[in-house]
C-alpha cells in the first residue's frame, strides 16, 4: 500500500512539474489607425495624389480618370493638420486644400 502511494505521488508531481511555463491571455494588436482620404478624380486625366505633413510632401498614389479610390495615409495620424495637394499627370494643373485635419476617412474631389 506504501508502495502505491508513493507511485501515485510521483506521478502527480512529474505531471505538475512537466506543464511548462503559465499560459498568459493578452489582447490582439489594435487595427491600424492610419486615416485614409476618400479621393474622386472628376478630372479627363490622371491625378496624383500627395498629402504635406510638416513640410513633407507625401506621394499617395496616382488615380486613374474619372474614378475615386480610397487612399491610406500611412506614418500621420488621425488628427494631424495637413496640407492636400493634387496635380494632373502632365503637371499643368495643381489644386490643394490646405489647413485639413484628417479623419478615419477625409472625403476629397477635384476639380
Amino acid at each position: 500500500m506504501k508502495a502505491l502511494l508513493t507511485g501515485l505521488i510521483g506521478i502527480c508531481l512529474g505531471a505538475t512539474m512537466s506543464c511548462g511555463a503559465p499560459v498568459t491571455a493578452g489582447s490582439a494588436p489594435a487595427p491600424s489607425q492610419d486615416p485614409a482620404i476618400h479621393f474622386s478624380n472628376k478630372v479627363g486625366t490622371a491625378v496624383n495624389v500627395y498629402v504635406v505633413s510638416g513640410g513633407v510632401e507625401i506621394f499617395l498614389r496616382q488615380v486613374a480618370p474619372n474614378s475615386s479610390e480610397i487612399l491610406r495615409v500611412r506614418g500621420v495620424g488621425v488628427g494631424t493638420l495637413v496640407d492636400l495637394k493634387a496635380t494632373s499627370g502632365d503637371g499643368f494643373r495643381t489644386w490643394r486644400r490646405n489647413g485639413v485635419t484628417l479623419e478615419s476617412v477625409t472625403v476629397w474631389q477635384v476639380p
